[in-house]
């Protein structure tokens, strides 16, 4: 197993690429006014989908799986596009490690995958800034004839835990969006003949602003010592490139994410 870390400097915003195994994810985040590193994407392969909710959900009437493969970034508000996952997906005690929402997209026939794209953001510009910009997740799929669900990563992050969201002194970013792109390093697809993917995501944070994982500190899961998350992520769009991926899909989605 090989692990990389690489961090890109960029005007407004900090990129980190994290990697195991030829499976990677870019964590991506920015100020308002500023753009991420990459954009969403205009007719990508999971706007064919249908989504399933499997497990848990969202803050009633502010999303459901149908908001995050629209094609659409949520618009200024809450009640706009977003989906926000409901809170408190991890108490009691007991429950530590439970996703706040569990979603299965299935593709009307198996495709062929080069990156998977999951934005989220803290829409209110008049708000504070909070956790629920950042991102938690899991990524398991099931291909075409086989029988089999593989887990193709877990606790995919947008940011480290412990980090803090536009608190004076801590050292970390101040971030209104994030986005996690992942990848193969090598530069091949992702994966193939891919019948569904199934995304676990996870509350990530606190009113305080700190990115906490899923698990209370008696789990022996736990990785930051606080108690489990309890503040869903502003989920805003996924997005699954195909092989190979058109430039004028990438081009639409970058003129249709500057315009928002």
């Amino acid at each position: 197993m090989r692990n990389r870390l690489v961090t890109v400097l960029t005007i407004g915003l900090l990129g980190v690429s994290f990697a195991t195994a030829g499976v990677v994810y870019d964590k991506d985040w920015a100020d308002w006014g500023v753009d991420l590193t990459k954009p969403y994407v205009v007719g990508d392969l999971l706007e064919g989908a249908t989504g399933t909710l499997e497990q848990g959900g969202f803050i009633a009437g502010l999303g459901d799986p149908g908001d995050l493969n629209d094609g659409i970034w949520g618009g200024s508000s809450w009640n706009n596009g977003s989906a926000v996952l409901r809170d408190y997906a991890a108490d009691p005690e007991e429950n530590s490690g439970t996703p706040a929402a569990t979603v299965r997209y299935d593709f009307p026939a198996a495709v062929d995958i080069t990156e998977i794209r999951v934005f989220a953001s803290n829409p209110d510009p008049n708000g504070p800034y909070n956790g629920r910009s950042y991102q938690n997740y899991d990524v398991e799929y099931k291909l075409a004839g086989d029988p089999t669900e593989y887990t193709l990563l877990e606790l995919v992050h947008s940011s480290n835990f412990g980090d803090w969201n536009n608190v004076p002194g801590s050292g970390t970013v101040t971030l209104n969006k994030t986005g996690t792109y992942i990848y193969d390093d090598a530069g091949g697809l992702l994966l193939q003949n891919v019948e569904y993917l199934r995304f676990k995501f996870y509350d990530v944070s606190q009113t305080s602003g700190g990115l906490w994982d899923p698990y209370w500190p008696s789990d022996p899961r736990d990785m930051d010592g606080n108690r489990a998350a309890f503040e869903g992520s502003g989920l805003q769009e996924i997005d699954v490139i195909p092989e190979p991926a058109s430039i004028m899909l990438v081009l639409i989605g970058f003129v249709a994410l500057r315009r928002r």
